[in-house]
């Protein structure tokens, strides 16, 4: 080999092991209350450093009867609302500032008042709690649907979960503030009945998560709670039907650059989290979004199976080995392999990125615009590099 391919080899291998971070997104926390007695609760994923303890006076009780149907469980928790009676992780501080997020659980309540929260966590200061809870009336919206609120702000859904009856609960977060949250009741999206919108700044440096009351032992929940789940990422609506029915998710999800991305640079390190069967990937490249979307494993732009969760692109010896070209639209595709499940293998969504042009773009008005205000500001976005 040659000096410089040795060199642009080595240059290759170190960019792809710094650079590389296959979307570990994931579930990070997963109290499915299956134990049946006593006071240990075990997180499911990351066991020890995520589990939990039931608190406080001895109210808390294990049921075995009356539970969810669908959720594929043999016991569930009931809270009596008596302060400071609740379940509280062990070490864990659940995931703090503007980051994604998203919760999950079953709950049967008919309470209206103040003792209603589900999960919990963070500093009791504008902005810096993150509580997901059945609304009361705080701040209006619909009674006895669901809430999400962050000290100062709040969204509530319509969706009536406070009637004596199980219901799947589910609050997604990509970043953003209150209005941005995503609330879903039994696998479906609810709509707003009221927002009181403010940034997530999630202080996540000392109280750890409760489940069934704030960390302080306040707003303890009347009623039972089931299978809570908390993940680093915002679950898609199929994510979010897994969750509630306990049946594995067979898709990629969490894609890296991020669906949509504006990519300045003219390679990509591709990444990923992987579908709960997957045993390989079939990774699909290219500049049309038909192309990818119809690719077969006959097709041009398949670019081959893969064990690991990383796929590089824009480098001789790879894909586009001259390099994405600058004004570019490329979309990708990645499709879940299992060597032994007969529905294998699982058609992934179509993800997409843009390389910017180098000379300014998005010009508004628009180019070609028509009957246009005298007075309009001219703005564009500035070319890459300008």
């Amino acid at each position: 080999m040659c000096r410089g391919s040795l060199l642009l080899a080595c240059c290759i291998s170190f960019l792809v092991l710094a650079l590389a971070d296959p979307a570990e997104a994931d579930l990070v926390a997963w109290w499915r209350l299956e134990e049946g007695s006593g006071t240990a609760v075990k997180s499911e994923v990351d066991s020890p450093a995520k589990d939990a303890t039931i608190v406080g006076g001895g109210s808390v009780a294990w049921i075995d009867s009356d539970l969810a149907l669908g959720a594929n469980t043999s016991y569930a928790l009931q809270f009596s609302g008596a302060g400071g009676d609740f379940v509280q992780a062990n070490t864990y501080t659940g995931i703090g500032g503007n980051n994604p997020r998203s919760v999950t659980a079953w709950i049967k309540t008919s309470e209206v008042s103040s003792n209603d929260t589900i999960v919990s966590w963070g500093e009791n200061a504008t902005g810096n709690r993150f509580t997901v809870r059945e609304n009361a009336g705080w701040g209006g919206g619909q009674l006895r649907a669901l809430r999400c609120e962050v000290q100062g702000g709040f969204i509530t859904g319509t969706a009536e979960v406070s009637d004596g009856e199980w219901h799947h609960v589910g609050v997604i977060f990509d970043g953003g503030g209150t209005a941005d949250v995503k609330m879903y009741v039994d696998g479906k999206l609810d709509t707003p009945s009221n927002i009181g919108d403010l940034t997530l700044d999630t202080d996540n440096s000392a109280n750890t998560v409760a489940i069934g009351g704030w960390p302080n032992g306040q707003r303890v929940m009347i009623g039972f709670i089931d299978d809570v789940r908390i993940y680093d990422h915002a679950l898609s609506d199929a994510e979010v039907g897994f969750a509630m029915t306990g049946e594995p998710n067979p898709y990629a999800y969490s894609p890296s650059p991020a669906d949509g991305a504006i990519h300045e640079a003219t390679w990509a390190t591709f990444g990923w989290s992987p579908g709960d069967l997957a045993d390989s990937h079939d990774v699909y490249l290219g500049d049309s979004f038909d192309d990818v979307n119809n690719a077969t494993r006959d097709s041009e732009v398949y670019r081959g199976n893969h064990t690991t969760l990383l796929y590089v692109a824009g480098f001789p010896g790879y894909a586009y080995p001259n390099g994405f070209v600058p004004g570019t639209t490329y979309y990708w595709r990645i499709d879940e392999v299992s060597d032994t499940n007969p529905d294998s293998p699982w058609k992934g969504n179509v993800w997409s990125f843009s390389v910017p042009p180098h000379t300014a773009w998005r010009p508004v008005p628009a180019d070609g615009a028509k009957f246009i205000d005298s007075d309009v500001v001219l703005s564009w976005t500035p070319g890459w590099g300008g």
